[in-house]
């Protein structure tokens, strides 16, 4: 279903290295409203953190990643950020991953929580701010893009 041109999203991506957040806005009701993780309440930082299950190509973010990273069930990626910024390369069950794939990954998912909010993962437009922006993290989220 296509939204009106008119009325178009904005989203918000405050990307941290241990924790992110979402807010978003319509150019017909400009004031902005963030993404809680749970309905109803104000849980608004995300975990900045990815966890890969052993064995099978499951992988879960935030708060689902601290569940099930532990060890036993997969395995947790924190420093999402720093590993894309420093061009790190990760092996996980036997499988190279290159850090900013990860963090494209992770900022993936996350836009998956704008569904219950607005309708839609996909908004017309998305900003990215981070605490310190340089040349290489202008690189890292060109690749993301």
């Amino acid at each position: 279903m296509f939204r009106d041109k008119k009325n178009q999203l904005f989203a918000g991506f405050d990307l941290g290295d241990k924790v992110s957040q979402i807010s978003f806005c319509y150019t017909e009701k400009p004031e902005p409203e963030t993404v809680s993780l749970v309905a109803g309440q104000e849980q608004y930082s995300i975990p900045s953190v990815l966890c890969k299950r052993h064995e099978v190509n499951q992988w879960f973010f935030g708060k689902d990643a601290l569940k099930h990273g532990d060890g036993e069930d997969g395995m947790l990626i924190e420093h999402l950020l720093q590993r894309a910024v420093d061009g790190e390369q990760l092996e996980l069950d036997g499988i190279p991953f290159d850090g900013v794939s990860l963090l494209a990954l992770f900022i993936k998912r996350s836009l998956s929580l704008l569904t219950l909010a607005t309708g839609t993962d996909k908004p017309d437009y998305l900003m990215i701010t981070v605490d310190e922006l340089d040349q290489r993290m202008i690189e890292v989220l060109s690749e993301v893009g």
